[in-house]
C-alpha cells in the first residue's frame, strides 16, 4: 500500500507541471490575442447576451468624468462665493463686537 502511495505522489509530482504546460500550449492564441487587443483597448466583453467592447466603455467613462469635473466646478465656484461672503459677514460681526466691547468699558 505504501508503494502505491509513493507512486501516485510521484505521478502527481511530474503530472501537475505537464498540465499546466499542455494548458499554456493549448490557450497561448487566445492569450496572445487578448494581450494584443487589451494594449489597444478595442476588445470585446460577451456577459450574459450583452456585448461591451472597451472602447465604448473608455468613452462612457471619459464622458463621466467630464460631467463630474465641471459638476465639481460648478460647487468651487458656488462654495467659493459663499465663503467669501461668510467671511465678509464674519468680519462685521467681529468688528461690530469689538466696538461694543469698547462701548462697554
Amino acid at each position: 500500500m505504501e508503494a502505491l502511495s509513493a507512486l501516485l505522489s510521484s505521478i502527481s509530482t511530474v503530472l501537475w507541471p505537464l498540465i499546466v504546460i499542455a494548458a499554456m500550449v493549448f490557450l497561448r492564441p487566445a492569450v496572445t490575442d487578448l494581450i494584443q487587443s487589451a494594449k489597444s483597448r478595442k476588445f470585446t466583453i460577451k456577459i450574459g447576451g450583452q456585448e461591451l467592447t472597451m472602447e465604448e466603455a473608455n468613452e462612457q467613462q471619459l464622458a463621466l468624468i467630464t460631467d463630474l469635473q465641471s459638476q465639481v466646478a460648478d460647487i468651487r465656484r458656488s462654495t467659493g462665493r459663499r465663503t467669501e461672503c461668510a467671511v465678509a459677514n464674519s468680519r462685521a460681526i467681529i468688528s461690530s463686537l469689538g466696538r461694543c466691547r469698547t462701548k462697554e468699558q
